[in-house]
């Protein structure tokens, strides 16, 4: 069972919520005009035991964890069905060994299989986006400064584990069929373009 966030600062890394451990989100090239579109949004992220959680780029996205959409807008211009939705990764490690592990959903080098790289976006067992899924059936625009939203996340699957842990790039989108709906880039704090992902265990 998650729990909402508490602001708890981790003993072992200095990590101010809300200054530390902030990773954003930006529309990816073309998804301005998207039927979902963001705006200066930013997260927060805590791991397993409610702790902020921070990295050298930022905040890091643990699992298990949760992040707080706090800052920015989210706009609807339609309702859509959020059962339908599917999300494709594209997802670059910072380890030459390692490279390139999904691009716009299909799995490379063969670290992972393709099912790695695409899932529904609100019936899946990693990432939940109950709030981000209710939303996107009501057409608007929705301000995380004044009402924030959740996203949780359990354990990385045992086999990707060490290989989810380290530096990325990250970007996914999602599709309806073959319509896209949001394009969405995730960087941390600074411009370096990378977010960490860390494994936690719960205490």
């Amino acid at each position: 069972v998650f729990l909402f966030p508490a602001f708890i600062v981790s003993d072992e890394l200095p990590c101010d919520d809300g200054t530390d451990n902030v990773v954003r989100l930006f529309n990816s090239p073309g998804g301005n005009n998207l039927v979902v579109s963001l705006n200066n949004v930013a997260m927060t992220t805590y791991d397993a035991n409610l702790r902020t959680a921070c990295n050298t780029t930022g905040g890091d996205i643990t699992f298990p964890g949760s992040s707080t959409l706090n800052k920015g807008t989210m706009t609807i211009s339609i309702a859509v069905d959020a059962r339908a939705v599917r999300v494709e990764l594209s997802m670059r490690k910072d380890d030459n060994t390692v490279g390139w592990v999904c691009v716009n959903g299909k799995a490379q080098n063969g670290i992972v299989e393709d099912d790695y790289c695409t899932f529904d976006l609100c019936n899946n067992q990693v990432i939940f986006a109950f709030q981000i899924c209710d939303a996107l059936t009501k057409p608007g625009t929705y301000k995380f400064d004044d009402n924030s939203m959740y996203l949780f996340f359990n354990p990385i699957p045992y086999e990707n584990r060490n290989l989810m842990t380290g530096m990325w790039k990250i970007s996914v989108e999602g599709l309806i069929e073959d319509q896209s709906i949001f394009a969405w880039t995730f960087l941390g704090s600074d411009d370096s373009g990378w977010v960490h992902i860390t494994k936690t265990m719960v205490q």
